[in-house]
């Protein structure tokens, strides 16, 4: 899962928190904000549209 959540971090109701996701100290996430979630990553090709893997992580703060 790889989260973690620094020291003295302030989250706000309905507040989400993805897998690969580092959060450092004394950080404030306001309400309904998401965290890590897939990007938006599409490539055409043969005219259509093919969804680009998300492979990555997020790390905010420290």
């Amino acid at each position: 899962d790889e989260t973690t959540i620094g020291d003295e971090c302030v989250l706000y109701p309905n507040v989400t928190i993805r897998e690969r996701v580092k959060i450092g100290s004394k950080v404030i996430i306001h309400p309904g904000s998401v965290i890590g979630s897939d990007g938006f990553g599409y490539v055409s090709e043969g005219g259509r549209h093919h969804k680009i893997p998300q492979i990555g992580g997020v790390i905010v703060g420290d």
